[in-house]
């Protein structure tokens, strides 16, 4: 299996999900649109990174904690551009929900460093804990 450095799968991550569209609008813009100081939560569908490069999940999939940092700086990247006014107040509170992922991975949500606790958040039974 490949192993690509943080900043590589940052930089796929970015151009994949700017990219991805769904009935004609670019579905992560209209994501980064929505994510404010209030409510600082960006959603990626593990589907759509699956879709655009299987090697790229397959890696991500095989070593998700190692990987957590590049959604969260590719998420701030997606937000930066369409929302540049709000990008440094969300550095340390933006979450990451990675949706979707393979039955053999947990859901995680990812927490900005300065908001985690004890790292990452995970999904048991339906509910975020």
């Amino acid at each position: 299996m490949i192993q690509y450095t943080i900043s590589k799968v940052t930089e796929l991550l970015a151009h994949d999900l700017k990219s991805t569209s769904e009935a004609g609008v670019f579905k992560y813009r209209e994501r980064a649109a929505s994510v404010s100081s209030s409510s600082p939560l960006f959603v990626v569908d593990f589907d759509d990174v699956q879709g655009k490069n299987p090697t790229l999940a397959a890696t991500i999939i095989d070593d998700i904690e190692y990987y957590e940092e590049a959604f969260l700086k590719a998420a701030l990247e997606i937000i930066g551009i369409h929302q540049p006014f709000v990008v440094d107040s969300l550095r340390s509170r933006l979450e990451v929900r990675v949706e979707n992922l393979p039955d053999n991975a947990k859901p995680v949500e990812i927490l900005a460093p300065a908001r985690r606790s004890g790292g990452r958040r995970i999904r048991e039974n339906g509910d975020w804990s």
